[in-house]
């Protein structure tokens, strides 16, 4: 398995654990922000710990994908590039799970 299916891989099991933790603790994606910042109790802790580690793994596939186009270096991305590997990245995540 590639470096970047592996990351991919990750990617998919990390979401599927945020969204059945948020699932199980009435969690909506469109407050899963302030959420996250305050969590309250166990429940909103693992929620907030799930989001956070999806985010890391989300990351990682965009990073990959930004190294094969000969970007290594994250921290000179414009704002469009960071966009562009971040939506490249929640596509591969996406095709993976179908």
């Amino acid at each position: 398995m590639s470096q970047l299916d592996q990351a991919v891989a990750e990617a998919r099991e990390a979401f599927a654990t945020l969204t059945n933790l948020m699932a199980t603790h009435g969690v909506g994606f469109s407050g899963i922000e302030a959420f996250v910042q305050s969590p309250v109790g166990l429940g909103g802790v693992s929620v907030a710990m799930a989001y956070e580690q999806w985010a890391r793994k989300m990351n990682a596939v965009a990073c990959i994908l930004a190294h094969q186009e000969g970007k290594g270096d994250s921290s000179r991305l414009t704002t469009a590039d960071r966009q562009r590997f971040t939506v490249g990245a929640f596509t591969l995540v996406q095709e993976a799970a179908k």
